[in-house]
């Protein structure tokens, strides 16, 4: 993927399309469940739709569905262990597609494996 553009940095990749901002973070940092607003004001675009990726619990879920922001908890390939089993961390694997429709606005589609 030679031709995709990430900005990096320690704590949250970026990648912008045209009316989409993209961040993508593990998701086991305090930062990503305080203040949506706070992360948005340092790491999103205030003209795009900002779309949070996290996936450190393993399970897909959409934490925070606002009209500019959205934090999606990914679905893990990779379904757990004996440890995750035992701890009650048990999910279906999966993985998500995003696209922009004609309108500039973000398709998410959720596939289980």
């Amino acid at each position: 993927f030679a031709d995709v553009e990430v900005e990096w940095s320690a704590k949250v990749l970026t990648h912008d399309t045209e009316n989409v901002r993209y961040m993508a973070t593990h998701g086991d940092k305090r930062f990503t469940s305080k203040d949506a607003n706070a992360l948005l004001w340092k790491y999103g675009a205030r003209d795009k739709q900002n779309v949070l990726l996290t996936g450190h619990w393993h399970h897909r879920s959409i934490k925070v569905d606002d009209e500019n922001f959205r934090h999606i908890s990914l679905p893990s390939l990779f379904t757990g262990n004996t440890y995750s089993d035992h701890a009650g961390f048990t999910t279906k694997a999966g993985f998500a597609l995003f696209e922009e429709s004609r309108k500039g606005e973000l398709i998410h589609t959720d596939i289980s494996l």
